[in-house]
């Protein structure tokens, strides 16, 4: 059921409907980090021996984890574990589905997308499959500063860095900061934190790169 929702190929969720458009700007913001970093980022993933990513184009790799919807099984119920396994019949399984959604997709309508993907499938063996919103929240994409914040950010790159800052795409509180643009429509918002391409968020070793 799950690989007629995400390739077992290559990772590519294949519901065309959570897909969205990727913004001129911040396409363009994405190409001029990448050139900036010599054409790729090092993210510091701990891969094993042999094991390599799904992706291997660096603008891609770095789209994918921020325009591209992307999917995560984090946790499996109903299925024993193996010190009290048994050749018997599970009476249910139960997946604990993470769906990384574009910033500009509704996240009411991607609910919407999904219950319908997985409640329109033809089951297995007549199954009964049923699905649960948990939770959900919409991504955060900045609006394009206006000229005179726009340099006022890159004067202090230069007086600070020597440097014009260049934009990069994480995540870490992402649906509060776009509540909050909600209410202060007219406002221009800076988001700033420590992750970057040398961090190591949410992943084996995790870790924070200060320096």
């Amino acid at each position: 059921l799950i690989d007629l929702f995400e390739s077992k190929e290559n990772g590519i969720i294949l519901t065309e409907d959570l897909y969205v458009q990727i913004p001129e700007d911040k396409y363009t913001q994405a190409t001029s980090l990448l050139k900036e970093l010599g054409g790729k980022i090092d993210w510091k993933f701990p891969f094993l021996n042999g094991v390599q990513p799904t992706c291997k184009d660096p603008l891609q790799q770095y789209l994918n984890r921020s325009w591209i919807p992307q999917l995560t099984l984090i946790g499996i119920d109903g299925i024993p574990n193996k010190n009290n396994a048994s050749n018997v019949v599970r009476p249910f399984t139960t997946f604990d589905l993470s769906i990384r959604l574009p910033p500009t997709l509704d996240n009411k309508k991607a609910e919407e997308i999904i219950i319908n993907f997985f409640t329109n499938q033809k089951s297995i063996c007549n199954a009964k499959i049923e699905i649960e919103i948990v939770s959900s929240g919409s991504g955060f994409n900045a609006k394009t500063y206006d000229e005179h914040l726009d340099n006022i950010i890159k004067e202090a790159g230069k007086n600070s860095f020597n440097k014009i800052p260049l934009m990069i795409f994480e995540g870490g509180s992402i649906p509060f900061v776009n509540e909050l643009a909600k209410i202060f429509t007219e406002s221009d918002f800076i988001v700033s934190g420590l992750l970057g391409p040398e961090s190591n968020a949410h992943g084996p070793d995790e870790f924070l790169e200060v320096d």
